[in-house]
């Protein structure tokens, strides 16, 4: 758990941690830097389960390294100091990968929440809905490229995958989505516990939203170099695109720049004034004679245009993925 300035909710944030039903536990507090005093809180519970190390680099990306580094188990919670785990967190989700030695890595349901005055947007209470409905290996496997399903505080994982493929990089993207794409690309299984173990905190001052490395700009490029290396293993040369509306086809910038051959876009009508053929979705070919890549962002859209391929016999994952 790395910790930065978090004195206002390391209270509940460590009660939760405190409250677990699985007892055996031993948390790695790595603080990046505070100059507050969470420090000295974390310090005067005098509780030998937990470990206060001050971060030896600078930044999340090097506290996490560090704190991995510094755990004796062979699995990892990961956990932010403004979240609240539910009492069972740790518990079902030992048990889960004990129960599933193929599984990897193991995230779970998540309740969003806000304190008093702090920001409260639609576009994140429809993140959470979506990430909670995406929960089995598929699921997580053919949504990849849509967003981050997994939701970082949440995760727990093998130690040995670390050691394996490494583990958190430093960049201009998101480390955490970084990670998740690098192991599935991989082949790492990952899976979510059905079960709703932790408050996730949204404010207006979350790493996510005034980093750069969390700008809708990095997300494109880092899904777009996951997404080549995807399509490269599959033998896939050329993708035809859903979606020819401006937003999309810069995405497909990103995506032509390593080395993606667009054949052409799908969309509603067809369209004379691209580069590439631009075709109705009517007239899509059948199974089997094209790769498609959803890129339609609209509300709704995502739902419906997937409904329509597989009607048409088109498989998610061998035939089409949705990206975003």
């Amino acid at each position: 758990m790395p910790f930065r300035n978090a004195e206002q909710t390391l209270r509940k944030c460590i009660d939760s941690i405190r409250s677990q039903t699985m007892s055996f536990w031993e948390l790695i507090a790595v603080d990046d830097g505070s100059v507050d005093e969470g420090r000295s809180f974390l310090e005067k519970l005098d509780d030998p389960r937990i470990k206060v190390l001050p971060n030896p680099g600078k930044g999340i990306v090097s506290a996490l390294n560090f704190g991995i580094s510094k755990c004796s188990s062979d699995l990892i919670a990961r956990m932010d100091a403004d979240d609240v785990a539910f009492p069972k967190r740790l518990e079902e989700q030992v048990e889960f990968l004990t129960s599933n030695p193929d599984i990897g890595l193991c995230a779970t349901k998540v309740e969003h929440f806000c304190t008093d005055g702090e920001l409260n947007s639609s576009g994140m209470l429809e993140y959470v809905n979506w990430i909670n409905h995406i929960c089995t290996t598929e699921e997580i496997e053919n949504n990849r490229f849509v967003e981050s399903a997994l939701p970082h505080p949440s995760v727990m994982f093998r130690k040995k995958l670390v050691d394996h493929y490494g583990g958190y990089r430093e960049g201009d993207f998101p480390e955490d989505y970084e990670m998740w794409l690098r192991w599935l690309g991989l082949g790492v299984k990952m899976a979510k516990v059905p079960t709703t173990l932790l408050k996730w905190r949204d404010s207006g001052d979350r790493l996510s939203r005034t980093d750069t490395r969390y700008c809708r700009d990095s997300f494109f490029r880092l899904k777009a170099r996951y997404l080549a290396s995807f399509l490269a293993e599959k033998n896939i040369e050329e993708v035809w695109i859903w979606g020819a509306g401006r937003l999309s086809r810069k995405k497909v910038g990103h995506l032509e720049k390593f080395g993606v051959s667009i054949a052409g876009y799908i969309d509603l009508m067809e369209n004379n004034n691209l580069p590439v053929p631009c075709i109705c979705y009517k007239d899509i070919p059948d199974k089997g004679q094209i790769y498609i890549l959803g890129y339609v962002s609209v509300r709704g859209a995502r739902e419906k245009i997937e409904n329509f391929l597989r009607k048409k016999g088109y498989e998610k994952g061998t035939d089409f993925m949705m990206v975003a």
